[in-house]
């Protein structure tokens, strides 16, 4: 670094002096690498004053196996959103559903995600957690045809003996955390594993002419049809290599991330006065309702030897309290790879990548106001003492 100061004598004579500073930085890159997932794995803050250390792990395709392959940048935008989003959000909001009630649409009803938080509803992760919810309602959809078919089919047949004659019901399929494995300690921590649920409930069985035990029955095998098809979707959406349900598997991990977070002594964490501030500055789209509320009451025609038959089954993704188990601390192994990664811009283990940012209120700006020298021609090769006079200006990074 070169300067140069002036004094404001006559003579207008000036002194120059040289600054040798080190500057340091990351080393690699990954271009050219093809990713077939990637989520926020670890977080740190042992060390305050370097801000919080954020790790991503990410999966290499296996191009010939005809491996998804996704935006890395998309992906780490999504998982670090996801994060914050989490971050200042209160975990009690971490929910959607998509409902419906009275008016001009079919059967008398129409869509509605009033209930849904309203700040949610404006993130990247409220737009995930409703596309899962739709997602999850198709492909049950889809699973059920062959149920109902039965069901309502042998109705007909056995009780009503009438194909206006059928009951009616509401059920619901929903996504929802099963379980987060990690390593760590009180102000760092990788995850190991982690898994979502699906989960099925008949609410009700109503209506189609039978006695209470006919319609217990129905709701009965409703209920473990339903069940069976809800394991199948379970499986679908933790499965790393369907890229349908890929986004909320990755806003998954970085919910449990924040949630996790934010029960650790917050007086020494950074950014913690954002915690359940419901600030979303840089956090903040555009929400489309009138799309999710047309999605809401979407339903589906069965085809049975009597007729037609409508349905609609209600879903929601559920993400407010995900408890996660420390399992034990990082072994010397993860913890080097964890340090390479925030000093590179990644590392390797085998199929997999460790890549790293920092997120951090900035240093603060140093405006100098004034220098003040004890002599304007030094010899050569000799320790100047100075006087100087500063401004500091304080900002708050919240992107990466």
């Amino acid at each position: 670094m070169y300067g140069q100061f002036y004094n404001n004598d006559a003579t207008d004579k000036h002194t120059a002096f040289f600054l040798d500073t080190e500057v340091t930085t990351r080393t690699g890159d990954l271009g050219g690498i093809n990713f077939t997932q990637a989520n926020l794995n670890y977080i740190s803050t042992c060390n305050p004053s370097n801000g919080l250390e954020v790790v991503l792990k990410g999966t290499e395709a296996n191009v010939s196996a005809d491996d998804t392959i996704i935006n890395i940048t998309n992906a780490t935008i999504e998982a670090t959103d996801a994060f914050l989003t989490a971050l200042v959000i209160p975990n009690h909001k971490m929910w959607i559903t998509m409902d419906t009630k009275p008016g001009p649409g079919f059967a008398g009803r129409v869509g509605d995600v009033s209930r849904v938080d309203d700040d949610l509803a404006h993130t990247k992760l409220g737009q995930i957690l409703f596309d899962a919810d739709i997602q999850l309602k198709w492909d049950t959809f889809g699973q059920s045809q062959s149920l109902l078919n039965t069901l309502v089919n042998d109705w007909v047949d056995t009780v009503s003996n009438d194909p206006l004659s059928v009951p009616g019901w509401y059920a619901r399929v929903w996504i929802s955390p099963n379980s987060v494995q990690a390593n760590g300690t009180e102000c760092k921590i990788f995850l190991t594993n982690s898994s979502l649920k699906v989960q099925s409930e008949v609410e009700a069985v109503w209506g189609g002419g039978g006695t209470e035990e006919q319609l217990q029955n129905f709701k009965n095998n409703l209920s473990n049809g339903l069940a069976d098809i809800a394991a199948d979707a379970e499986i679908k959406v933790n499965n790393i290599s369907d890229s349908a349900y890929s986004k909320i598997r990755r806003a998954y991990a970085s919910v449990a991330l924040a949630q996790w977070y934010k029960e650790q002594n917050r007086q020494d964490l950074v950014f913690n006065e954002l915690i359940d501030s419901n600030d979303l500055t840089g956090l903040n789209i555009s929400f489309d309702q009138s799309y999710y509320e047309s999605q809401a009451w979407q339903h589906l025609y069965t085809s049975w030897h009597h007729g037609n038959y409508w349905y609609s089954v209600y879903g929601g993704v559920e993400l407010t309290a995900i408890q996660t188990d420390i399992e034990g601390n990082i072994n010397n192994a993860t913890e080097e790879l964890m340090t390479n990664s925030t000093i590179y811009s990644y590392t390797q283990e085998d199929e997999t990548y460790f890549f790293a940012t920092t997120k951090k209120p900035q240093k603060p700006d140093l405006n100098t106001l004034v220098v003040g020298f004890n002599t304007l021609t030094p010899e050569a090769n000799t320790n100047i003492p100075t006087q100087t006079a500063i401004q500091l200006t304080m900002v708050l990074e919240q992107k990466m």
